[in-house]
């Protein structure tokens, strides 16, 4: 018969002989393996054959006590591997039981877990009990994720603070150093707190995203794709954190909506600086007295304005078709462009066009065959050489040319203004859109056959509502920005190719394991002289969810060993949050289908909860 864990206790409660209490509980283990329902019991330990298991014959405590159910049960389960697939509950000599494979999804080695890994740990771990009462055998997998940007600006943080020292100063190989010490604590913190969330892992297979197998995997891929012309480098606009000094994704940046003119601190600078504004300034009109009213909430980049542009529609403007305006400082004419695109109601209906500092600008400077002109520095301040605005803070030199502007008679005025200011998230710093040389990843064919294995009911999501959020961010899919300015990470596998050849203006790119390698491929390709050519790495780095989107794979050993891998992939269920739905699980169904020719996995259960915040306390629905 099967003891349910209520009748369990009472049944304890009757027998007073350890024999009878040792054959009983031995008895509730068999059906109820790694049963937490036992651990609300005041911990008294007791010497058995395995190790030491808990004592449940003492009285209940008056209140609930999360030290007495955390400790008591894990050792016994360990110890008699009951989380192992091999663990069994029959003497048959033939193991044919249903085989039920998951991964945890890796908690980053940024410090402690949250409640979110909580949530996902107990619905796991309810799964994989339950399977294992089936008589299923179930591989439950851990691991680590390095976490890329979030553990490097943790550390960075962590050094300045201790001991007054930037990255710079330490070096790469030192600061990798100690950003490796560091994960080497909270990765033990973290396994710690699984265990003490009773849950029943394997952690025989526990991997890390930066171990061995994980970066011959990642290697793989990349230079697979590189030959396969899937992966290419190209100057776009990208979201740059200044303070960070790299890419960051869009899961990196923070919308913060500032109604009206406000004081904000900005990392780097010692003054808080006003936002919420928006200034008016004039464009004098070449070989004329007319001067052109402009609005914008980003003063500072006029500096690298390549145009300004009005509605094609818009009459008051239509007596200035074909002309120019001066720019008051490059002394350049920018053309005055009509597009359909300019809103006649924002401001005065003028537009300056920055096409290497904004999304929109960036679309009419490739329509217009504008000037693109980055006016930033990596660390945010200004690179161009105009006044004495070079090597200032962007943010302090829009206050500067506010008092600039005035004085040349070009200034009109600052009206508080509702807007929205993308924040970095890691760092606190604005974040600017930037034209910067990158790696990106084509996805057009692998997100179709994503979209299809839905449509084709291949891959289930539990529940389904959440089918039609995925078509809908497919149908607005973009080449992903695979690369990052960082030292923790996955290097790039990529080799620019230095030559003493006139074959080829522009940049040579070869993907490989290594310098030699790399130069062998480049001789073979471009028809070079071995000898005249110097192959020099990437400094950059993957991002985090290129080494993430191969865990199933690499969970299973691949590439190293495919034994796993034949006989466990697809995993069963990939169990989540929603919130990492696209960022990690739509590139997992990419890249897996891609590499095997399978969906790593044919059922996808996203749980979602919010939090609210009522003064001090928190609700979670």
């Amino acid at each position: 018969m099967l003891l349910n864990p209520t009748m369990f206790f009472k049944l304890t409660k009757c027998f007073q002989s350890k024999a009878s209490f040792y054959t009983l509980n031995k008895a509730y283990l068999q059906f109820h393996p790694g049963s937490n329902y036992c651990l609300s019991h005041v911990a008294k330990y007791t010497e058995i054959k395995y190790a030491l298991k808990k004592d449940l014959s003492g009285p209940y405590p008056v209140a609930y006590e999360p030290k007495e159910v955390e400790k008591g049960w894990y050792e016994y389960w360990e110890k008699n591997g009951l989380f192992y697939e091999e663990a069994r509950n029959d003497d048959g000599p033939c193991d044919q039981r249903p085989e039920f494979c998951l991964v945890l999804p890796p908690p980053n080695v940024t410090g402690n877990l949250h409640i979110g890994h909580t949530l996902t740990v107990t619905i796991q771990d309810c799964i994989s009990r339950w399977r294992r009462m089936r008589g299923e055998k179930v591989i439950w997998i851990p691991g680590f994720d390095h976490g890329g940007i979030a553990t490097q600006t943790i550390v960075e943080k962590k050094l300045l603070k201790e001991k007054k020292i930037t990255k710079q100063e330490l070096g790469r190989e030192n600061f990798l150093n100690e950003i490796n010490e560091w994960k080497a604590v909270t990765q033990k913190n973290i396994e710690a707190q699984l265990k003490l969330l009773g849950a029943s892992l394997d952690f025989r297979k526990s991997l890390f995203t930066l171990d061995a197998n994980s970066s011959k995997a990642v290697a793989k891929v990349f230079i697979d794709l590189f030959e396969d012309n899937l992966i290419y480098r190209k100057e776009k606009l990208v979201n740059w954190s200044s303070q960070i000094r790299s890419v960051i994704s869009d899961i990196e940046v923070d919308h913060l909506e500032i109604p009206q003119k406000k004081k904000v601190r900005i990392p780097g600078l010692k003054d808080p600086v006003e936002l919420g504004l928006m200034d008016y300034f004039y464009y004098p009109v070449e070989n004329s007295d007319q001067k052109i009213l402009v609005a914008t909430t980003r003063l500072e980049t006029m500096l690298g304005d390549s145009a300004v542009a009005v509605n094609s529609t818009d009459t008051r403007y239509s007596h200035l078709m074909g002309k120019c305006v001066k720019h008051p400082y490059t002394g350049e004419n920018l053309p005055i462009i009509f597009d359909e695109s300019v809103n006649k109601d924002f401001g005065t209906g003028v537009m300056k066009v920055t096409p290497a500092h904004d999304n929109k600008d960036y679309e009419l400077g490739i329509k217009h065959k504008l000037k693109m002109c980055d006016i930033l520095a990596d660390d945010g301040t200004i690179n161009m050489d105009i006044e004495n605005f070079q090597g200032k803070h962007r943010l302090v030199v829009r206050s500067l040319l506010r008092k600039s502007l005035f004085e040349k008679g070009l200034y009109k005025e600052a009206k508080s203004h509702s807007m929205t200011v993308p924040f970095c998230s890691r760092s606190g710093d604005i974040v600017e859109p930037r034209l910067k040389d990158q790696w990106y990843l084509d996805c057009s064919e692998m997100g179709q056959k994503a979209v299809e294995a839905v449509k084709n009911q291949n891959l289930r999501f539990i529940p389904d509502h959440h089918e039609k959020v995925w078509f809908e961010w497919f149908r607005h899919l973009r080449d992903w920005c695979i690369s990052r300015q960082l030292w923790w990470g996955h290097q790039i596998p990529a080799y620019k190719i230095h030559h003493n050849s006139d074959k080829s203006e522009k940049d040579l790119w070869i993907s490989a394991t290594c310098e030699k390698e790399a130069i062998e491929k480049a001789s073979k390709k471009y028809d070079l002289d071995p000898k005249t050519i110097k192959a020099v790495q990437d400094t950059d780095v993957l991002d985090t969810w290129f080494s993430s989107a191969l865990y199933p794979l690499t969970a299973l050993g691949w590439p190293s060993q495919e034994e796993y891998l034949k006989k466990y992939y697809p995993l069963n269920l990939m169990e989540t949050g929603f919130d990492i739905l696209f960022f990690w699980v739509a590139r997992m169904i990419m890249l897996g289908e891609h590499i095997t020719g399978k969906l790593p996995f044919t059922e996808i259960a996203a749980a979602r909860f919010n939090i609210y915040r009522t003064g001090v306390v928190y609700m979670i629905s």
